[in-house]
């Protein structure tokens, strides 16, 4: 499943990051989130929120500066106790291009005088990588895999790389120990099969460049396998078969709406079956996928998000893109990601900002979720640590990339259940799930 497990004791800590700094101490947040209305441009309508729980924001950590450059949180990947950013520059020149990938674990940073858990985000190490933009990462838990776009012309116009980083013995990234040049301008996603690195690569706007999915050896990188897929934004491995892979695509070159392709994780990289999940009509924008054992969900940016029965490929259902509010461009609050947990889909739509939609059976009487699942929206999150917590400002906490964590105890059973969000120029944000309610219809997939 896509969720990710970590182990932690019961013991409060006090040592936490403080909001929006960089220094590891204080205290979190734990603000209670408000819900915003359907007025702002979602899709469907709203339902009433008693008896769906309380989300709280427990953290907000500031982005790095690389040569003089603020960076942006690009995107969340998370493996066990470690939690890797990966942050770019936003420049519409193209000319400049800065990156990092930091570790942050979470931890209970309550005092044995509350009444409640709430978690901070402790900083491992930041490893800066000057003239390439990161967009995403994949661990092995000894060396972290990074894809981007470098401004180094030594293979022009081939500006995508894929960087292989070793890690310390507490998971902080050290040093770039190898580098392999995609045939594109950017490196778009990145997973582990086996021993293979699996990598996708976007298509340029300004060359003949397909972008595509490529397969490398995680030992030195040395390229195994590429294919030409037009436009090839985001790789999941399937966590019940490592021997498919389910790549999401953008409209174009021929194709009036984009697809998700599930392909052979091998070598081959053949493809096994197309989904059409639409959408993606926006070029060089961002998509992504996750799989689970019976569902497979795609972002299909200005489409909104599709779920499909991995079974069959069949559409299960569907939501559409916020409609642009304020003076947010419509290009800018697409749908980038999602992250599923038990009952709920968060939906991270660029400067729109997370919605957040109950996830149910269709019926009592359903046997498996491909029979069908609903979607229904609680509301817009407003992402703010003020104490009221019910404002909202446009674009004040863009979403780019949102991961689950799952907090299990030494008898293995659930404690806690937190989001990471990589939010642009306001770096990572840690919410908590917690205390979200579930129906007995609830889809539990992920």
């Amino acid at each position: 499943m896509t969720t990710k497990l970590i182990l932690l004791s019961s013991i409060a800590l006090t040592a936490c990051s403080s909001g929006l700094s960089n220094q590891a101490s204080g205290d979190g947040y734990h603000v209670p989130l408000q819900f915003i209305d359907g007025g702002v441009g979602a899709q469907g309508t709203v339902q009433a929120q008693v008896n769906v729980g309380t989300i709280y924001l427990e953290q907000q950590y500031a982005p790095p500066t690389v040569g003089g450059v603020a960076l942006q949180a690009s995107g969340v990947d998370v493996r066990g106790a470690n939690i890797y950013i990966s942050y770019s520059k936003r420049d519409t020149t193209g000319v400049v291009r800065q990156g990092a990938v930091q570790r942050f674990s979470p931890l209970t940073c309550d005092s044995l005088l509350t009444l409640y858990t709430d978690y901070c985000l402790v900083f491992g190490g930041t490893l800066n990588i000057p003239n390439a933009n990161i967009y995403a990462t994949a661990t092995d838990g000894t060396n972290l895999y990074a894809v981007g776009t470098t401004a180094d012309e030594s293979t022009y116009p081939y500006f995508g790389r894929l960087f292989k980083i070793s890690l310390s013995g507490t998971g902080d990234p050290q040093a770039i120990t190898n580098t392999a040049t995609l045939p594109s301008y950017t490196g778009t996603s990145v997973a582990l099969s086996g021993t293979n690195v699996l990598t996708t690569y976007g298509t340029s706007l300004s060359s003949p460049m397909m972008g595509g999915f490529g397969t490398f050896s995680a030992s030195t990188l040395s390229a195994v396998n590429s294919q030409s897929i037009y436009d090839a934004r985001w790789i999941a491995v399937d966590p019940s078969n490592a021997a498919v892979s389910y790549v999401v695509t953008g409209a174009g070159n021929g194709f009036a709406a984009g697809r998700t392709l599930k392909l052979n994780s091998d070598a081959s990289g053949t493809t096994l079956a197309t989904l059409n999940t639409g959408g993606n009509t926006i070029a060089e924008s961002r998509s992504t996928t996750i799989v689970g054992n019976s569902l497979v969900i795609s972002t299909a940016g200005d489409g909104g998000l599709s779920v499909m029965c991995k079974a069959t490929g069949a559409l299960v259902t569907s939501k559409g893109a916020p409609t642009a509010v304020g003076s947010i461009p419509n290009a800018n609050s697409v749908t980038n990601g999602i992250a599923a947990v038990p009952g709920y889909l968060f939906v991270a739509n660029g400067e729109a900002g997370v919605y957040v939609y109950t996830f149910n059976k269709s019926s009592a009487l359903n046997s498996n979720y491909c029979q069908g699942v609903t979607l229904s929206l609680v509301g817009r999150l407003a992402l703010s640590a003020d104490s009221t917590g019910n404002t909202y400002v446009n674009a004040e906490l863009s979403a780019n990339s949102i991961k689950p964590v799952t907090i299990l105890n030494a008898l293995n059973v659930v404690t806690s259940r937190l989001l990471v969000i990589a939010s642009g120029n306001k770096g990572v944000s840690l919410l908590n799930v917690t205390n979200l309610n579930l129906g007995s219809l609830a889809v539990d997939d992920f």
